[in-house]
């Protein structure tokens, strides 16, 4: 014993007894079963995305079908480059965000990138298959794959209803 503090190192065997832990609050803390469950209970979780915007798109937003088909076209041609990486056709985005015309966080959620864009046509991300459609926004989280600022990060949706896609705010 140090100083009123038991000193331990090594592999220590709970399975006859138990482990008593607080409410952690420290990236090393132990967590009991409880507060993991609390924590994502409700959760339905999304394939990764490669990437996820920093700033908002300067895109225009076409609602397709409810939300179904739905595309964000960039404003302006080029290859379309999020976080520090540049995307390929098919690669996942999380646009959190929003979009530079008048729909902004409505634009929000996960997409695919359907044209890469270049000097003669503009990028085109289509909204993914798994969230297209409104109950499949509520309690959705996500995690990034890359990324200068979002690499290794988890988003969830923070809208507790399913929003009216292309006309409620979407958040991240």
């Amino acid at each position: 014993i140090t100083s009123n503090k038991l000193d331990l190192t090594g592999t220590f065997n709970f399975s006859s007894g138990t482990l008593q832990a607080g409410t952690p609050s420290a990236d090393a803390d132990v967590a009991t079963r409880a507060f993991v469950l609390d924590h994502v209970q409700g959760l339905t979780w999304k394939e990764s995305c490669r990437v996820a915007t920093t700033a908002q798109l300067a895109a225009n937003y076409a609602n397709g079908s409810s939300g179904v088909g739905a595309t964000l076209t960039a404003t302006s041609n080029g290859a379309i480059a999020i976080d520090g990486v540049t995307l390929s056709v098919s690669n996942r985005v999380l646009v959190k965000d929003g979009c530079s015309d008048s729909e902004g966080a409505a634009a929000n959620g996960i997409y695919t990138v359907t044209t890469v864009g270049d000097g003669s046509s503009a990028y085109v991300l289509t909204r993914a298959l798994d969230q297209n459609q409104a109950d499949e926004f509520a309690s959705s989280a996500v995690f990034m794959l890359e990324g200068s600022v979002n690499d290794n990060s988890g988003w969830t949706c923070t809208n507790n209803t399913a929003p009216n896609i292309g006309t409620t705010a979407i958040a991240f």
